[in-house]
């Protein structure tokens, strides 16, 4: 029985080492968007906590 891997075979994206070259990019400058957002919420978090927590001694 054969199974069905559209990303194996002619045409597929990874055959073209130009649009996998893209696809790297985009992939990059995806994460590194997700990564500032992330770090925004963590820093408004971390700026929260400081004014709900009190000063341990």
């Amino acid at each position: 029985m054969a199974l069905f891997r559209p990303s194996v075979g002619p045409g597929s994206g990874a055959s073209n080492p130009r649009k996998f070259s893209e696809k790297i990019a985009l992939h990059t400058q995806r994460q590194a968007e997700e990564t500032a957002a992330f770090q925004e919420v963590m820093m408004d978090i971390t700026s929260t906590r400081k004014l709900v927590l009190p000063v341990r001694n």
